[in-house]
């Protein structure tokens, strides 16, 4: 078996694990739906939720992250009921059945008293969930809640010094100052139709399937952006920010995609740190890596790393991530840049009347910033 036979089936092995993964939280969503409405939910082993309004403890119960398994239930049962009732109101239906009244059940100890008319417009945390599952590269970078459309964090100080200190020496006070970042949340939006066939039955797990289709939408449009953005773009999605292909500093004049054109890169950057940058190229470009002897391949160097962050390999300690939205190779000095969650994904619906069927839409609010440095990306070729 030659070497670029086995490196095509531990591509294809990696793959299926990731499909896998998907797959599996799929089933499990779908088993929580049907035991929420079947044995309904021990909402004695449902933690206490803060808020100064019943409202608002609904709101963050469903924002909130938690391997409880009862928590997990509740929150697969909140998404149907989300989209079950949306689609009922939007025919002049009320919602009814076992699925309106283990919802209320839920409101109730959540909440403290019942909301009549009360129907989320929002996902649970459990879409997040899925959205991680995706290959993606905006789990390379830190993400920052914005509490406000408009914010200016206090983050990435810099001019902080460090001095060795005398036996009863005074400390030398350091000035450190914040660069002006300012994070402005933009809407990115989605929608898939539904059938009028829908009922309380079919919608267990349908909703499973639609979350699956949204968060690989989101995933692969933030990656998008996140990369080729450009505010001059006319592309509707592009031009919500610049991305690191824009903010990349030029590859030298003739550069060779090899192993030499990236290391003599990595001295452009701020720091030379394996550990804070990371490659990020196309599928073709990562094609030919695979040749070069200076990578360590992911059979090499353990599998999980490619799991949890869509690592395939390291070049000289440099972590590679694989995206098709890289049309240049670019390494990026990945603590630089933020990634701001102004809003998770919400739902809204809207009739179609000439089709007789319903329309589904998604959005969530986001921005990516760079917060800090000046030589922090650059392209290699």
């Amino acid at each position: 078996m030659t070497d670029e036979l086995i490196r095509e089936v531990q591509k294809a092995v990696e793959h299926i694990k990731e499909q896998k993964a998907v797959v599996d939280e799929l089933k499990e969503r779908v088993e929580n739906i049907e035991k929420a409405l079947v044995k309904g939910i021990n909402t004695a082993s449902l933690p206490v939720v803060e808020g100064a309004t019943a409202q608002e403890r609904l709101e963050n119960f469903a924002l909130m992250e938690s391997e409880n398994p009862e928590v997990r239930k509740a929150q697969d049962l909140w998404d149907a009921y989300v989209v079950y009732a949306m689609l009922r109101r939007r025919k002049g239906l009320e919602p009814t059945g076992w699925l309106e009244r283990r919802f209320r059940d839920l409101v109730v100890k959540i909440a403290g008293s019942d909301l009549p008319g009360y129907i989320p417009t929002g996902f649970s945390a459990r879409i997040f969930q899925l959205v991680r599952l995706q290959p993606s590269v905006a789990k390379v970078f830190e993400t920052i809640d914005l509490p406000s459309e408009i914010y200016k964090p206090a983050i990435q100080l810099s001019g902080i010094t460090v001095y060795g200190v005398d036996p009863e020496g005074q400390v030398t006070l350091s000035t450190p100052t914040a660069p002006n970042v300012e994070f402005r949340a933009k809407k990115i939006a989605a929608a898939v139709t539904v059938a009028d066939e829908v009922t309380e039955d079919s919608i267990v797990p349908i909703v499973p399937v639609i979350q699956a289709e949204f968060a690989y939408a989101f995933a692969d449009a933030v990656d998008k952006v996140i990369l080729k953005g450009d505010t001059a773009s006319q592309d509707s999605l592009l031009k919500l920010w610049d991305g690191l292909l824009k903010l990349s500093a030029n590859p030298n004049q003739g550069a060779q995609w090899d192993a030499a054109t990236v290391r003599a890169s990595l001295a452009a950057l701020d720091v030379v740190n394996p550990n804070e940058i990371v490659l990020i190229v196309n599928q073709a470009d990562y094609a030919d890596m695979l040749g070069w002897s200076e990578v360590l391949t992911v059979d090499k160097y353990g599998a999980a790393a490619t799991i949890i962050t869509g690592e395939l390999a390291k070049v000289f300690g440099v972590p590679v991530v694989v995206s098709p939205h890289a049309d240049n190779p670019v390494l990026v000095l990945h603590r630089c840049f933020k990634l701001g969650v102004r809003r998770g994904v919400k739902v809204e619906t809207d009739r179609d009347v000439l089709r007789l069927r319903d329309v589904l839409v998604a959005s969530m609010r986001v921005d990516f910033k760079k917060v800090s440095g000046t030589n922090v990306a650059k392209k290699v070729k």
